[in-house]
């Protein structure tokens, strides 16, 4: 199978591993031709007559169409070819063909004020009884209007379209995995989309994308192992910022008792530890307590150097 898109992208890899699986279950077909005509297809009139038109960037899509139909229903396409959108389609023209095929995926048709014919975008829930048949309808749907980011950069995943009706019907699919949606509004459409790694985790898994499931798994095992070395090396860092200032201060307070005279007069631990002090300006209070005559604790050395901050403190 040809890639989707010349310059492949991690939401590419998942469309072209969902098209890879066969389906070979008439219930899950149907539910896939289903999806296309939901996701990816309109009304037409041709010479006063009522035309099914299946539209698409990618002539996978297309052909895989054209493939169930044959299979299900022995029903011939054509093609129009490549319009100025780049868009390809196939067409099928005959109303008892369009019929017979209304007919097995339940769908129903609506008016518009001005009497045109539309696609209702709800589908029939007698279609969806089987989880197999509901990770079918979902994987075309994501074929048709999805997309995920790369897990490198973010995690994001998406349904787009301008009925929001049959976004609520996925959104209610993915709420029996207990994958919480939301949706939105952009632009003149709407998008449901899931931005929590774990829950896009789930959505791969239930779409059958399990080799982009591994390597998003392992982008998010990789990021999380950079996050927290990010948050130990900026801790140790402050850390050790916040060490080399206090030790500086503690060097002048001490450097202010001795010129005047006043550290010689201290008690011998406190002298003690701020002539330590004054030699290893840089080391730790744990350090300097191990320097210590006998070695005292770190709250014992930070006692002493605090009792030097405010006799220093009062000589101001």
């Amino acid at each position: 199978m040809r890639p989707l898109n010349k310059k492949m992208s991690f939401s590419s890899d998942v469309k072209n591993e969902m098209m890879s699986k066969p389906v070979t279950a008439r219930h899950c077909m149907i539910a896939e031709v289903t999806g296309y005509i939901v996701n990816m297809s309109r009304i037409g009139v041709t010479n006063d007559r009522m035309t099914l038109i299946f539209e698409s960037e990618h002539e996978d899509y297309l052909g895989r169409v054209s493939m169930l139909l044959s299979k299900l229903y022995e029903i011939k396409t054509s093609s129009s070819g490549i319009d100025d959108k780049k868009s390809c389609r196939i067409v099928i023209s005959d109303e008892e063909s369009i019929g017979k095929i209304f007919e097995y995926c339940r769908i129903k048709l609506r008016k518009d004020n001005d009497g045109m014919v539309h696609i209702c975008h709800e589908i029939s829930p007698v279609l969806i009884k089987s989880a197999c048949c509901v990770r079918t309808y979902l994987q075309t749907a994501f074929l048709c209007c999805g997309s995920v980011t790369d897990p490198e950069k973010s995690y994001h995943l998406e349904f787009a379209g301008t009925h929001p009706e049959k976004l609520r019907q996925i959104q209610d699919m993915l709420s029996h995995y207990d994958i919480m949606a939301k949706m939105t509004t952009r632009k003149n459409g709407y998008v449901l989309y899931v931005k929590e790694g774990q829950q896009i985790v789930d959505c791969l898994n239930i779409m059958g994308a399990h080799s982009s499931l591994l390597n998003m798994e392992n982008s998010i095992v990789m990021k999380e192992f950079r996050n927290n070395l990010n948050r130990k090396v900026n801790c140790e860092t402050a850390n050790l910022i916040k060490s080399a200032n206090a030790g500086s201060r503690q060097k002048a307070d001490i450097e202010r008792l001795r010129d005047l005279g006043k550290l010689d007069k201290l008690p011998e631990t406190l002298r003690e530890i701020g002539l330590l002090r004054l030699e290893y300006p840089d080391i730790s209070l744990k350090e300097l307590g191990e320097m210590c005559d006998p070695p005292v604790s770190k709250s014992c050395v930070n006692h002493r150097l605090r009792k030097l901050s405010e006799i220093a403190d009062s000589e101001r």
